[in-house]
């Protein structure tokens, strides 16, 4: 395709497309990220959704205290309960306890599972037999898992477990990376990166197809408009616009579109 999408010119001048649904894959709460308190993080948040036409946003946190963290995610997901998905948070511990805490957070509403190689632990890796449970556990409740860190070899070696390669876009000249997404249909890349190259979304799409990009924009770090605009500009068809704005996340965890 060698033009802008019509999704693209309507936004652009104003409209919002009819049935439209914008999920906003990678965002997080949390006093660490902005020192506000949870009430106006949330209302703030709330505001530029509206303002920008995004409906939904996927919410988890990033920390040292994953079980604090996961309280902090609830809590604010809760103030807006229609337009918030809260995600669990886990670092490297006991396999019993990081179960237990999968489960807690199941039973208060929590669909994916959310990782960080920053703080994952100390000379833990997410290659280690630690984690074997732990994508079991995802895979039977049919929960996405975000890793910051993604390594690729994982989506081969647990095929029933869906993993989202987050800022995975910035991996378009990554082989190892490159390649899983030619083999692997349980891995996915999300879009929330600074440094998105020039038609890289155009080149995924045509690589892959456009079922396995999600949008995301990494909020608060980064501004949701901004991020959204690097999808909206790519030139690619509506179908598959639509498919990365919300589509293929909202299939992931059953949201009717």
């Amino acid at each position: 395709m060698n033009r802008r999408s019509d999704i693209y010119h309507q936004i652009a001048a104003g409209k919002r497309p009819a049935n439209l649904l914008v999920i906003d894959n990678h965002g997080h709460f949390g006093t660490d990220l902005t020192g506000m308190p949870m009430e106006r993080e949330v209302a703030e948040t709330v505001e530029v959704m509206d303002a920008s036409g995004i409906d939904r946003g996927v919410v988890f946190y990033c920390g040292t205290d994953y079980r604090r963290g996961n309280d902090l995610t609830l809590e604010g997901a809760a103030l807006a309960p229609k337009r918030f998905i809260a995600y669990a948070y886990l670092n490297a511990d006991d396999s019993r306890k990081m179960l237990a805490e999968l489960e807690r957070c199941r039973a208060a509403g929590m669909v994916g599972l959310k990782l960080h190689s920053s703080w994952v632990g100390a000379g833990v890796k997410f290659t280690d037999p630690l984690w074997q449970d732990v994508w079991a556990y995802c895979a039977r409740y049919r929960w996405p898992v975000i890793i910051h860190g993604m390594l690729p070899c994982l989506a081969r070696a647990n095929p029933q477990t869906t993993f989202i390669h987050a800022h995975g876009i910035e991996a378009i000249r990554n082989d190892e990376a490159v390649q899983a997404m030619r083999e692997c249909q349980n891995y996915y890349w999300d879009t929330s990166s600074t440094m998105t190259l020039m038609g890289a979304v155009e080149q995924a799409v045509e690589w892959f197809g456009s079922e396995r990009l999600l949008f995301g924009s990494d909020f608060p770090l980064n501004n949701m408009v901004t991020r959204m605009g690097t999808v909206l500009a790519a030139r690619i068809y509506d179908a598959d616009m639509r498919k990365i704005l919300g589509g293929n996340i909202a299939r992931l965890l059953g949201i009717e579109v």
